[in-house]
């Protein structure tokens, strides 16, 4: 028994929560699946079997068979090759508006958490006003306002979901604020930027890491909303939902238009789920011995 707690205590903190992720079977699963999906998306361009934007009209909405093996949409395009380099969109507008959000929503939350008072009093207010809007319909302003894009489908996601960031680590920050750490750090007279950076985000930072793997998640379905809707990535991008709002029209005479892109991004937010929760396992405080 001493053996075993002497090699737990000479693991570091990061070893230790690999250590419990990885006896979680599920968060590992779909952490591979995740893998595998990024991997297509970054090799798409080389390993597509056709070109994503490859009119043939001979193959108008031909159904899955050897040769396509997702089949064709109206245009005749692969949709095989659609799906596979769509990832590249997809996955990377979820990522970059959880990232943005995050940066936004990490300084807010630690100048709220940190210093409270009057500048907490007005951010919150503000942050109160943002969260009484659905997050969906405010990014349907933000990009109906900015317009329809990559980089302003981003945007919108990230400003729609940036109060919950704040939020949630205002909260952590808040709970180790008056921890006595912290004292000694201003008692030898360290800056407040100093010490938010250096000791209190690095105690805080668990639960908003958390918040953001289960938020891209979000981030990408709020992205195939957008597209469906028009205000998102704009056709002809392979972008999965902009691929369903092109084949909503078939949907009754030719469904594998619309089955393939929405099971990619059932699969792709089912895998981050999975792999947030079992993170936030990982994290817990609770679990640690």
């Amino acid at each position: 028994m001493k053996r075993r707690t002497d090699r737990k205590r000479e693991l570091g903190p990061g070893m230790q929560v690999f250590g419990r992720l990885a006896k979680n079977k599920a968060a590992m699963a779909g952490l591979l699946v995740l893998s595998v999906m990024i991997v297509i998306a970054l090799l798409s361009p080389w390993i597509i079997p056709y070109p994503y934007e490859a009119l043939d009209f001979s193959n108008a909405f031909a159904p899955p068979s050897p040769k396509h093996w997702f089949g064709c949409d109206d245009l005749g395009r692969d949709i095989l090759s659609r799906v596979m380099y769509g990832a590249r969109y997809s996955l990377a507008i979820g990522l970059l508006a959880v990232l943005v959000g995050a940066a936004i929503g990490t300084v807010i939350g630690s100048v709220t958490g940190y210093f409270g008072g009057v500048i907490d009093n007005v951010l919150m207010r503000f942050l109160d006003i943002l969260s009484a809007i659905p997050s969906i319909l405010m990014a349907i302003v933000i990009s109906a306002v900015f317009g329809a894009g990559f980089s302003k489908c981003i945007l919108a996601i990230a400003i729609s979901t940036m109060p919950q960031y704040a939020r949630v680590l205002r909260g952590s920050i808040m709970s180790v604020r008056d921890m006595e750490y912290l004292e000694a750090a201003s008692s030898i007279n360290c800056s407040n930027m100093r010490i938010i950076a250096r000791h209190i985000l690095p105690n805080s930072f668990s639960a908003m890491l958390v918040t953001a793997t289960m938020n891209v998640g979000t981030a990408i379905l709020m992205a195939a909303s957008l597209s469906y809707i028009g205000l998102g990535v704009q056709p002809p991008a392979p972008e999965w939902g902009a691929m369903l709002s092109g084949a909503r029209g078939y949907i009754r005479d030719y469904p594998h238009m619309v089955l393939f892109p929405g099971i990619a991004i059932m699969v792709t937010v089912l895998c981050l789920n999975m792999f947030g929760d079992g993170l936030r396992d990982a994290l817990d405080p609770k679990l640690k011995r």
